[in-house]
């Protein structure tokens, strides 16, 4: 694992916002190795943990979904989604549905504000095995957009609420505008 110096602070700040984090051996293959959603919690497995921001990652996943709705999401969120979605017990209304349906930008925005929050380097997320970096793509470009407001899931967070627009898109007075966030978890 890399990074495994920030593997504490995270569990520390994610258990101290309201998302859950336990750590347990993982037999089953996950999206990211070492973590995985489990009735709206997140276990952990160290020893299969690629990095600590991974855990950020699927953290961010939880925290803008409807808050009513965290506690069903299990396993991967695209496919819960889905189920949550067409479950006619939970009468998962069409803003709900949207924000569902919209979470990984967001959870990228969430992720960096979120490893500032913990006192860690974001780099932990967006590490060459992350966010595309396994395709070849460049993951430090992407850390660098957020940082700067630039990256559509600010936007989102913004939309949800959950922070300020950064400059230039929002107000130059505001002393609070992301990566500070109003509050960690979506209503």
């Amino acid at each position: 694992m890399i990074h495994a110096e920030a593997l504490a602070p995270i569990e520390m700040f994610l258990n101290r916002i309201g998302l859950p984090v336990t750590r347990s051996a993982l037999s089953e293959d996950s999206f990211l190795p070492g973590v995985v959603i489990k009735k709206g919690a997140l276990v952990v497995d160290p020893e299969r943990l690629g990095s600590p921001g991974d855990i950020l990652h699927e953290a961010g996943h939880l925290a803008v979904a409807p808050g009513r709705l965290r506690n069903h999401l299990d396993g991967n969120i695209d496919a819960c989604a889905a189920a949550l979605i067409a479950d006619p017990e939970l009468g998962v209304t069409d803003a709900e549905a949207a924000q569902i349906a919209r979470t990984e930008p967001q959870a990228i925005a969430w992720s960096y504000a979120a490893a500032l929050a913990a006192g860690v380097s974001p780099a932990c997320v967006f590490w060459e095995q992350g966010y595309g970096g396994q395709h070849g793509g460049a993951p430090q470009l992407v850390m660098m957009q957020v940082a700067q407001g630039f990256f559509p899931g600010v936007q989102g967070l913004v939309r949800a609420e959950l922070c300020s627009a950064p400059p230039p898109f929002g107000d130059p007075a505001d002393p609070g505008p992301f990566p500070q966030m109003k509050r960690w978890l979506a209503a």
